[in-house]
């Protein structure tokens, strides 16, 4: 029976007896490896997310530059600038194609922006190879082949 536990490696034939499955059958055995191999790329994925996330927790600083209005804080100005073009309505950073025009309150955004027109995708999936303009979404598509993997795992019943 299937404990959830995600070994390192296993050979096809140790799955299907960790699994409790006959062994013989090479297409259901090949579907479990892959299986297994999906699951433990999400599993990495959300490790590194995990990470990221402990990472910035620790790095907090003091939030000492606050919007005058709405009091919000910030632990350096440039980021308080940023934020206060919100209330204003400044948009000082303009996409130069010529049949665009669209303004952003950060240049971050702007270069975003411009890997739309450009087809620039610096972000490629590592288990299918599609490629995306944002890392966010390549973290919400990666979701895609867990939930695929999932779906794809056959329900065995104790004999």
């Amino acid at each position: 029976m299937y404990t959830g536990y995600i070994p390192e490696y296993l050979p096809t034939s140790d799955i299907a007896q960790a699994l409790g499955v006959p062994p013989g059958d090479p297409l259901l055995l090949e579907s479990l490896a892959q299986g297994y191999a999906m699951e433990l790329e999400y599993a990495r994925i959300l490790q590194q997310e995990n990470e990221v996330k402990l990472l910035n927790a620790r790095k907090q600083r003091p939030k000492k530059y606050k919007c005058p209005h709405c009091q919000v804080g910030f632990s350096n100005n440039g980021q308080l600038k940023g934020h206060i073009r919100i209330h204003t309505g400044e948009r000082p950073f303009k996409c130069d194609d010529k049949n665009c025009g669209k303004t952003f309150t950060r240049n971050e955004e702007l270069t975003r922006h411009k890997r739309i027109h450009s087809g620039v995708r610096p972000y490629p999936c590592q288990t299918c190879g599609k490629k995306f303009g944002r890392r966010d979404h390549l973290k919400k598509h990666t979701r895609t082949h867990y939930i695929q993997a999932e779906r794809m795992m056959p329900v065995f019943v104790p004999f």
